[in-house]
């Protein structure tokens, strides 16, 4: 009685072993079919990753999202973004640093463009302004001395008129001037066909009316009338003496109706050979003395 529950029990213990044998082969399966599934994950993983540069949870979730192309479009479409992205090479990591350090001198260097932009401005007004006053300055000048020219080209020439224009009124600045004289009984447009006393007489007109408008303090003049004729010597002569009260003149002649109408003359003699002497006579002085000399 008791060996038959004794075998019932072996068999039980036999099965019992059976089923946790069977069981452990179902746990070892189980696992190696687990570690072949994580396997699986992983080189898919790595594969993701290697090939479309692109992180597992967000293939994940744009897994099931229709493509707007084919397949085969798709495929070609990630061989070409990726020989692209391969062709930029590796990131410079320090490139946003590189970058803060070129926007701080752009903003500096285009601070300084707009400095010169606004001095640049500012010059220009300045040439502007500077340009309308010297024009208006140079036409006031003009005009004041065709006012004068006219009174002192009728003395010297006894009549007829003279007056300057500007070759290019429309460029006054950059322009020349031109002097129209008419000599009494001529009509003459080109200066060239006067004769040379004409033209002397022309260029002291000019000189004398610019004196009028606008004083030096010094004048030199090297026989300026050595063309004239005595009439016209003696007429030189007075205006340089009208004119001496602001002006100085320094005149270098050989004219002796220049001479009697000047303050001091200086002249240079050599009365031992080699050997040159300047004399300074005060024709004033000489004048009391030759008066002084007379009365006694």
């Amino acid at each position: 009685m008791y060996q038959k529950q004794v075998n019932q029990l072996e068999k039980d213990v036999t099965l019992f072993y059976k089923e946790i044998d069977e069981d452990k082969n179902d746990k070892l399966k189980r696992r190696e079919q687990l570690t072949k599934h994580e396997n699986t994950i992983y080189l898919a993983k790595s594969k993701i990753n290697e090939s479309y540069n692109m992180a597992i949870e967000f293939a994940i979730e744009n897994y099931n999202k229709p493509l707007p192309i084919s397949l085969s479009q798709a495929r070609s479409e990630v061989v070409k973004l990726q020989s692209t992205l391969n062709n930029l090479g590796a990131i410079n990591m320090e490139a946003i640093q590189e970058l803060d350090i070129k926007k701080e001198r752009y903003e500096k260097l285009y601070s300084q463009q707009q400095e010169l932009i606004n001095a640049r401005e500012r010059i220009n007004q300045a040439i502007i302004r500077l340009d309308e006053k010297a024009i208006f300055e140079f036409d006031q000048l003009i005009n004041n001395l065709n006012k004068e020219l006219p009174k002192t080209f009728y003395y010297l020439f006894g009549g007829g008129n003279c007056e300057i224009r500007y070759s290019n009124p429309e460029e006054k600045l950059t322009s020349g001037i031109e002097v129209f004289a008419s000599p009494p009984g001529k009509n003459i447009g080109n200066l060239n066909l006067l004769s040379g006393g004409e033209k002397a007489l022309v260029a002291l007109s000019v000189l004398f009316s610019i004196l009028k408008v606008s004083s030096f303090p010094l004048v030199v003049l090297d026989e300026a009338e050595s063309a004239l004729d005595l009439a016209n010597v003696e007429r030189f002569a007075n205006i340089i003496k009208n004119s001496s009260d602001q002006t100085q003149f320094l005149i270098i002649t050989h004219r002796e109706g220049t001479m009697v109408k000047c303050d001091k003359l200086i002249g240079a003699t050599m009365q031992t050979k080699g050997v040159t002497k300047m004399l300074s006579v005060s024709l004033h002085q000489a004048k009391d003395m030759a008066e002084e000399i007379e009365s006694q």
